[in-house]
């Protein structure tokens, strides 16, 4: 039996109106002044003569204006609650006279007009003035307490907190002193912050002993040790309340609080003793219907039933009146569900709505009938209820309304989502009003959202904005058009959606959701940094600790695609620690953790972290997910069998999300595959092609198959499969695939002409991008066979095709010509090729570029040093092209003689280690250093080379040849000797080693 009538919260009453009665003597004289006229007619004068404008008041007054008297009159509105009227006079006091003696009382009233109408904020700006222009007025301490109490009402805890600090600590005499601790102490149990609530009350009690709002204080002080479960504390306070208090209306309160601690702290005798004491006290206190509520959970929580039953039926016997009556009724159903008496929760539940039928429980009561039908399998007994309630004459057409609204929920839930849009939709005819139409459309459009069709749910969302252009439903209506359009994938007409609810409905339930989704949009756009902001900002903003614990989720998978691991993992661990008040989060945040560890390549720990996952949640969301990919970390630590054993074991489960278990298998034949175990991944995945007929993977598992035959030798098995596929889906992209490597593969074997049959079969069936790659790799295949007029012409044809799908093409033909020629040492026909396609070049930046490489290594070739300059210096600076440009601007300056320029060049080159190029520029630089019999500096620079760069086989023999050289130039005998000894072994063919044998002296 739940507590849900009851609440543990404190509550925080309205601050104490001040009247400027208690504030000045002008009362009196006001009260005598005026004392035949009421406060209507005095505000009716006060019209007249503003309405009359200043001539009117020139004849009657001569020009003189009182602040007296007109300070008179606003007190007197204020007085009677006419805070405008109140307000515009005081302000015409603060306009004419600010320097009299009114001023800064005109001032504060006028402050307090706005507090009293809840315009904090302007409030707030008033009591600022007053504290700006009249610095030493003696309203400034009650300014300040009221500024304090504004924000507190505005929701900006941190500024009511600082304010009302401030207040305390600069007038701590003033009667207002134990009102701002009692706000500072309500912040604090409002933020949970328990503790320093305590501190806050005790203070204002030990301080403020005579306070008259000391009984409303103790009573918080016993709330804040019954939130912090200090429940012995928390009875000695309520005690103390009771002796110290009693007198101020609080006892039976009190004495209610100290059995609620008993019944917290699981002392059901003494807790019954105290709601007991409350019904023979006080039994016409509001406390004590709730009392016997609580004999009731009392006697629930020690099973006795009976007894609890029939406390329940006193209490509508003997407070008939109580607010929550009806809850009694609603309880008692819920007891029967709970003992699993379907039948018994049905008597209570019609009683319910029979004898309540505005009640606040009538809807939960209809749902509960509902769900109980559900249970049941009877659905239409619910439906059939609802339909027979709503065909009474007396039934009014609101319970019309509500009963047809739960039909649709009923389908909803049930998950006939067209029906229950249908529902829905009938509700905007029974009720166009402003105050349900718009709901009903939102509900229809959610149905039709969920089953599918999106049109129908954007007209009506469309039509409800437009219709009602003041309704909040408007905020719903965009944040489910934010939602259909992230389902389908627009994120960008997401993002807008989700933004119209930040902009126009901040107080509104979906704001924060509609937060969650701009950083969600953000995110699906690949704008991590940007996600990262919005989700960081709502987690320190949103009223809800859940959105903030989403919001610290969603702002941690930001940082793993930012590339902040660390931040990351903290952000899962702060989540996983409230993982016993957020579960769901909690679990989200384990899987992830481990997800990192494993997208880290860090296996050794995300194998633990995966079993840490798989073992806390044996039903969780992610444990088919976890077992996936601690197969692949044990595949990644080469532990083989036992990833396979993984594979097999998601493979297997039959309760297993079947695209895991097409992915595990089809990620077993491929592991296999890895491992050269051929036949035994082809044995994984026939098996997938076997259980799964249908999968969308089947396509890329033939695939796998026909290169599985092919390493095995068996291009006939793999034609075979080929065949299998064309069957299957003979518009698969992996068909062209096949063939392609079944050509490179008789390519392999010297059967060029399987091979170019192949390639022309997918050029012919116009495979898409794959009838492209068929050409050049045609183009290879002449260019291996030395054909290489035959492999341009090819080339050449893609370069000038005039389809629109050969344009990501032609630029790399172009480059592959070009390619040709320089392995042909044909420097000619390359500079004609540029020259004939300038155009075409000037098209693309970054062929552009790249041609302007290719034609200085053309020039170089003619050793045409100073031409080869020109096309370099317009790409010298470009960060892409900077390291290849210079290092060929170096060998135009070297072999044209000028080795200064070209050390520079080189040296600039060889400083970027990551280039592969480097180790040829410093190649350079001990040749460089040669040419000027610097022996000693070539010896560094060769040696660099031969240490850092011997994985380039011709470079680390010619650098071994060159430091020999060097050494040898110096005298450094051992020296050379070692590296004619390295060079020997390592190239015992080398003709370097004759050379250096012929310069020996």
């Amino acid at each position: 039996m739940s507590e849900s009538v009851l609440t543990v919260n404190s509550e925080k009453p309205m601050t104490l109106k001040f009247s400027p009665s208690k504030d000045k003597d002008w009362l009196k004289l006001l009260q005598t002044s005026l004392s035949s006229l009421s406060a209507q007619k005095i505000l009716l004068l006060f019209l007249l003569i503003v309405s009359c404008g200043f001539s009117v008041r020139q004849a009657i007054w001569g020009q003189f204006f009182s602040s007296e008297q007109n300070f008179r009159a606003a007190g007197a509105a204020f007085k009677d609650g006419n805070y405008y009227a109140a307000r515009l006079i005081f302000q015409e006091i603060v306009a004419k006279d600010p320097t009299g003696e009114y001023g800064d009382d005109s001032q504060y009233y006028n402050s307090l007009t706005y507090y009293y109408e809840a315009d904090y904020k302007s409030a707030i700006f008033e009591f600022k003035i007053l504290r700006r222009d009249w610095p030493s007025s003696e309203f400034i301490p009650r300014a300040d307490y009221f500024t304090g109490e504004a924000y507190f009402y505005q929701g900006n805890y941190k500024q009511s907190l600082e304010t009302h600090k401030v207040f305390v600590r600069t007038f701590p005499q003033n009667s207002l002193a134990p009102n701002a601790l009692y706000t500072i102490g309500y912040i604090y149990m409002q933020e949970k912050r328990y503790d320093e609530a305590i501190a806050e009350f005790q203070r204002s009690l030990i301080s403020y002993p005579d306070a008259k709002i000391n009984g409303t204080i103790s009573l918080q002080l016993g709330i804040a040790y019954y939130n912090l479960k200090e429940f012995a504390a928390a009875r000695r306070e309520f005690q103390k309340a009771v002796v110290n208090y009693g007198a101020a209306g609080i006892e039976d309160k009190a004495q209610l609080w100290i059995g609620k601690a008993w019944y917290a702290e699981g002392n059901i005798t003494e807790a019954e003793r105290a709601f007991n004491l409350i019904l023979e006290r006080f039994p016409d206190s509001e406390s004590a219907p709730e009392a016997m509520y609580f004999i009731a959970l009392c006697r629930y929580s020690q099973k006795d039933i009976a007894g609890s039953r029939a406390k329940l039926d006193e209490l509508t016997k003997r407070y008939p009146d109580w607010k929550q009556i009806d809850s009694v009724y609603f309880r008692q159903a819920q007891t029967s569900v709970e003992l699993k008496n379907d039948n018994d929760a049905l008597v209570y539940l019609n009683a319910l709505v029979e004898r309540f039928p505005e009640s606040e429980f009538y809807l939960p009561a209809l749902e509960l009938i509902g769900d109980i039908q559900y249970r049941k399998g009877n659905i239409t007994a619910a439906l059939d209820l609802y339909s027979n309630i709503s065909e009474k004459e007396n039934i009014k057409p609101a319970i019309k309304y509500a009963l047809r609204r739960k039909t649709g929920d009923l389908l909803f839930l049930s998950g006939d989502f067209t029906a229950a849009a249908s529902q829905y939709e009938i509700l905007t005819a029974m009720d166009s009003t402003e105050n349900s139409q718009p709901e009903a459309m939102f509900m229809a459009a959610q149905a039709w959202f969920k089953a599918g069709m999106s049109d129908k749910a954007f007209a009506q969302l469309e039509d409800l904005v437009k219709k009602y252009p003041r309704s909040t439903w408007r905020a719903d209506a965009y944040y489910l058009q934010g939602e259909i359009h992230f389902s389908l994938t627009a994120y960008d007409s997401a993002l807008q959606s989700y933004r119209r609810v930040l902009r126009f409905f901040k107080d509104h339930a979906r704001f924060d959701e509609a937060w969650l989704g701009v950083g969600w949009s953000y995110f699906e756009l690949s704008q991590y940094a940007r996600a990262a902001d919005e989700f960081r900002k709502l987690e320190k903003e949103a009223k809800s600790e859940k959105i903030k614990v989403k919001a610290k989720l969603a702002w941690a998978a930001c940082q793993f695609n930012l590339r902040d691991f660390d931040a990351a993992r903290k952000a899962y661990g702060e989540i996983i620690a409230k993982a016993a008040d957020f579960p769901e989060e909690a679990e989200e945040a384990r899987f992830q953790n481990a997800w990192l560890l494993y997208r880290q390549r860090d296996y050794e720990k995300s194998i633990p972290a995966f079993d840490e996952y798989i073992n806390s949640y044996p039903e969780g969301k992610r444990r088919v997910e976890s077992q996936y990919f601690r197969a692949w970390s044990l595949f990644r630590l080469n532990q083989f069998a036992e990833a396979e054993t993984g594979f097999i074991a998601v493979a297997d489960n039959p309760n297993a999300d079947i695209s895991f278990r097409q992915k595990a298998r089809l990620d077993l034949g491929k592991t296999r595959m890895g491992r050269k175990k051929y036949p035994e991944a082809i044995a994984a995945l026939e098996t997938l092609a076997t259980d799964f007929p249908e999968s969308n993977l089947l396509d890329e598992a033939f695939y796998n198959l026909a290169v599985c035959h092919l390493k095995l030798d068996f291009p006939a098995r793999a034609e075979e499969v080929a065949s299998r596929l064309s069957a299957h889906n003979s518009a698969s992209s992996y068909l062209p695939e096949i063939q392609r490597d079944l050509g490179d593969y008789y390519r392999g074997k010297g059967e060029f002409d399987k091979a170019e049959a192949l390639y022309l079969e997918i050029i012919e069936r116009k495979s898409g991008d794959s009838a492209w790659e068929a050409r050049f790799s045609r183009a290879t295949l002449y260019a291996e066979s030395k054909k290489t007029d035959k492999a341009v012409a090819i080339l050449k044809e893609v370069l000038r095709a005039k389809e629109p799908e050969a344009a990501p093409f032609q630029v790399r033909a172009l480059l592959e010509i070009l390619q040709i020629y320089a392995d042909q040492g044909d420097a000619e026909s390359g500079l004609k090729e540029i020259t004939e396609n300038r155009k075409f070049i000037a098209k693309d930046s970054y062929l552009r570029k790249e041609t302007a490489l290719r034609e200085a290594k053309f020039l170089l070739m003619q050793k045409k040093w100073q031409a080869a300059r020109k096309p370099l210096s317009g790409i010298i600076d470009d960060p892409d092209f900077s390291v290849p440009a210079r290092f060929y601007l170096g060998e135009s300056y070297y072999f044209d003689k000028m080795y200064s320029q070209a050390f520079d060049y080189f040296r600039q080159v060889s400083r970027k280690e990551d280039s592969v190029l480097a180790g040829q520029a410093m190649f350079y630089l001990g040749e460089i250093h040669l040419e000027r019999k610097e022996y000693d500096k070539a010896a560094k620079e060769f040696t660099r080379v031969v240490y850092l760069y011997s994985g380039d086989r011709v470079l680390y023999e010619k650098a071994l040849y060159k430091t020999s050289l060097s050494f040898q130039k110096t005298g450094a005998v051992r020296e050379f000797e070692s590296y004619r000894k390295k060079l020997a072994e390592a190239y015992p063919a080398s003709k370097y080693l004759i050379e250096l044998t012929e310069q020996e002296p």
